[in-house]
């Protein structure tokens, strides 16, 4: 049995922001809507995909994770030195310090956005076995509709649960700062930090590299 594209394509127009929620993974619901036909076989294909692409994005996080451990590494040598450097060494590490503490804490935003999208990937899965199911039986537009309800909630679930397990993991509010969209004004703002007067700067940088380093 094929699900009525149309209803499929009215449901999924009538949640807003659901390919929003779904990010990189929306292209592969939509690839399966523009086949013109979701048959059991297309659906299966479509989830060996997704499941092909959460390989590559536990990858991804892995690679990210070790390159992001090896900076951790250099920032706390850089740390051992500064502590018995004379002034002129101490400054230019102070400067080598302050530009890899922040490649430093962009890689939370990295692996922020592997999480979301690996996520909505794992719930579309999840998902896409439910329309196998639904495929076996009549797919009423009322069925349709409330599949693609369903699924923007769980995306939503998901990643509350996600933010609350960082929480119990303690996860540090700079850092999940880090992981939304910075502004204008909230990127100004760490600019002028970085540029501020050389004391309080390097009295800030020390603070961090005592306390986190």
């Amino acid at each position: 049995m094929a699900l009525d594209m149309s209803a499929l394509e009215k449901a999924i127009s009538r949640k807003k922001g659901l390919m929003d929620k779904l990010g990189d993974a929306g292209r592969f619901l939509k690839g399966l809507v523009d086949r013109g036909e979701i048959s059991e076989a297309a659906v299966k294909k479509t989830i060996d995909e997704l499941e092909r692409y959460t390989e590559a994005v536990f990858e991804d996080i892995e690679s990210t994770g070790d390159k992001w451990h090896r900076l951790y590494r250099q920032i706390t040598e850089l740390k051992r030195k500064m502590a018995d450097a004379p002034p002129p060494v101490k400054r230019a590490l102070t400067a080598e310090a302050s530009v890899k503490l922040r490649a430093y804490d962009g890689f939370q935003s990295r692996v922020n956005g592997l999480t979301k999208n690996g996520t909505a990937a794992q719930v579309l899965i999840e998902k896409l076995h439910d329309i196998l199911l639904l495929l076996k039986g009549p797919m009423t537009e009322d069925a349709i509709d409330e599949w693609t309800t369903r699924l923007g909630e769980a995306i939503e679930t998901r990643t509350i649960s996600d933010r609350a397990l960082d929480e119990l993991e303690g996860v540090s509010k700079r850092h999940e700062s880090v992981s939304e969209a910075l502004s204008v004004e909230r990127t100004e703002a760490a600019l002028d930090e970085l540029t501020s007067t050389e004391t309080h700067a390097q009295g800030e940088l020390e603070k961090r590299l005592e306390e986190e380093f």
